[in-house]
């Protein structure tokens, strides 16, 4: 991803799903540092939200609580949300009001969630409902929605040494002979059952968000497993599919490939903002860049058993499936 350069690294850099990005406010989510100077910023304003000028109608999601309207600038939008936290739009840069400290927490998430995710949707980069981790030099995700176990497949091959590069949301780049996967910020969000399995007790951690009963979980030096802040060559997306088990040594893991229809409808299906893409009448562009990462990823489906304690083997058969997939790759290239 590249864009010019604006300032200098300043105090608040980091980096962030492939952006070198600067902000005026310390992100209370820990971030990897900034690698280079920045190319592109996000500004926090604590104030209520002031009228601009729209140019064309208001296009709002009553249920998810936000309407996005275009800017007079050329591929510029806002987003106001019911609480009255908005964010401004543009190529190069973000900008966030709010009401004052009470929303700061809440805006943030909007800011590394969705905000985010529309933000490279505008630069050409899809995104997608998944986690990745790292594994060999090659990044290996799980896709899925709220609940599809994400958290926990990405958990579980972090006990087994791999580095997380992202929880929740990836962003993905097509390049020549493959595609890139880009790290977000070294955190994951549990649940109690979760914290309590994976690092043995939840209550010294504090909430993910006000009111949530996820937990922050840090990644890294003095906290859970390791990250990774590369971008990354991607290996294989998994679509995940639990079974419950009938018996107590029921534990069979199944890793099939999916159709070429099947891989773009989950893709497409698992696209982050799918909302507001559609609001702002992306989809045609959505649909090119998915069926270009369908093309250079294989995507799979891997069927396991139910219950954190079948991890162990699901996170054995992920890694012999890249081990094998990554020798018929030399295999093939041999060939040429």
């Amino acid at each position: 991803m590249t864009g010019n350069v604006l300032v200098d690294v300043p105090e608040f850099g980091c980096d962030l799903l492939g952006i070198r990005l600067s902000s005026n406010t310390r992100f209370a989510t820990p971030v990897h540092p900034a690698s280079g100077s920045a190319q592109r910023e996000f500004v926090w304003y604590p104030q209520s939200v002031h009228a601009s000028d729209v140019a064309g109608a208001r296009r709002s999601d009553v249920r998810a609580g936000w309407a996005i309207e275009p800017l007079d600038a050329e591929n510029a939008y806002r987003v106001d949300f019911a609480n009255n936290v908005s964010f401004s739009l543009d190529p190069q840069r973000v900008t966030c009001c709010h009401p004052g400290d009470r929303l700061q927490e809440w805006a943030e998430a909007a800011f590394l969630g969705p905000i985010c995710a529309f933000w490279l949707e505008m630069l050409g980069t899809p995104c997608l409902h998944a986690g990745a981790v790292a594994v060999g030099g090659r990044a290996v995700a799980f896709l899925g929605g709220k609940g599809a176990g994400k958290t926990s497949l990405v958990a579980a091959m972090m006990l087994r040494n791999h580095s997380l590069m992202t929880d929740d949301l990836l962003a993905v780049d097509t390049v020549e002979g493959g595609a890139v996967a880009y790290s977000s910020y070294p955190q994951l969000r549990m649940s109690c059952e979760q914290a309590a399995y994976f690092r043995g007790a939840y209550t010294d951690l504090a909430r993910a968000q006000r009111g949530s009963e996820k937990r922050r979980v840090a990644v890294g030096r003095g906290g859970f497993g390791r990250s990774s802040s590369e971008s990354t060559r991607l290996a294989c997306v998994y679509v995940p599919q639990r079974y419950e088990p009938r018996n107590v040594g029921d534990d069979d893991v199944e890793i099939a490939p999916v159709t070429a229809g099947e891989a773009i409808t989950e893709l497409i299906r698992h696209s982050f903002t799918p909302r507001m893409i559609n609001a702002v009448g992306w989809q045609a562009q959505r649909l090119g860049r998915v069926a270009r990462v369908c093309e250079a990823v294989p995507i799979r489906r891997i069927t396991y058993a139910s219950g954190l304690e079948k991890l162990e083997a699901v996170g054995e058969a992920v890694e012999q499936d890249i081990e094998h997939a990554v020798a018929d790759g030399k295999r093939q290239d041999a060939s040429l």
